[in-house]
């Protein structure tokens, strides 16, 4: 059974989660046991919701900061305005944005950074808005964003696996692993460097775009890429079983790196 925010009254989501008696609901009082339960931080958020859930022009800065100050995800917010976030996901386990109302796409249009993770799984965003850097990791798996826009920085590990990621923006370094298996991603675009392992087995990439070094093992098994563009530098190896790359297309680039056949 599933609770619509914008049906149920406030004080019946508050004395659900904290037990109370809910005797003026007595015609809901025989709710099934798979209702949602709310912890003190969903209360929190719904509160800030509540007053404004009616509304049709989009979040405005005082509804966005007590959102996210809810969930103790404000790190600070920028001379323009933009906010500087310590980690971002949907705001629970049982429940995501559009839940209460929110349209996600806007909502990433107020957010310039993330310092921590950045758990997009399962996201309503078609695109990340006027976000730049993400300093931890990244995982796309599941959501509906196709488009990475001012994104230019991925600090850790990149997860495009199972999503619907096809334009990587303006992304220009990945830190940690980058992983593309079964993405939509057919080309790296403006994409420079990947600090520790590239995945691309089973993936739709076949244009290394920019792509200068990848710092740790390259896997092209099973992949699409046939030409190693401007990729400079391997730091472990290349695994090209079933692929389109031969050990000699990478020792013709100068690249020295073990060579899995």
């Amino acid at each position: 059974m599933n609770i619509c925010f914008k049906t149920f009254d406030c004080d019946l989501h508050k004395n659900m989660a904290l037990g109370k008696n809910n005797s003026k609901y007595s015609n809901l009082s025989q709710l099934r046991k798979d209702t949602v339960s709310f912890g003190t931080n969903e209360l929190e958020m719904f509160n800030c919701v509540g007053r404004e859930r009616g509304e049709k022009n989009g979040l405005n800065e005082l509804k966005v900061q007590r959102l996210l100050n809810s969930l103790g995800m404000i790190d600070k917010q920028n001379k323009d305005g933009k906010y500087i976030l310590k980690f971002y996901s949907q705001p629970s386990k049982n429940m995501k944005w559009k839940n209460i109302g929110i349209d996600e796409t806007n909502l990433l249009n107020h957010i310039i950074e993330i310092k921590g993770n950045a758990d997009f799984s399962s996201s309503d965003a078609n695109n990340l808005g006027n976000l730049e850097k993400i300093g931890g990791s990244a995982t796309f798996r599941d959501s509906k964003i196709e488009n990475l826009n001012n994104l230019k920085e991925i600090g850790e590990d990149a997860n495009f696996d199972h999503s619907n990621v096809n334009d990587l923006g303006q992304l220009k370094e990945i830190g940690g692993n980058a992983k593309f298996e079964l993405s939509k991603v057919e080309s790296l675009g403006q994409l420079k460097k990947i600090g520790n392992d590239a995945d691309f087995s089973f993936s739709k990439v076949d244009d290394l775009g920019e792509l200068q070094k990848i710092g740790g093992n390259a896997y092209f098994w099973n992949s699409k890429i046939s030409d190693l563009g401007k990729l400079k530098h391997i730091g472990n190896s290349a695994y090209i079983l079933y692929s389109n790359i031969s050990s000699d297309d990478i020792k013709d680039k100068g690249i020295s790196c073990n060579i899995i056949c």
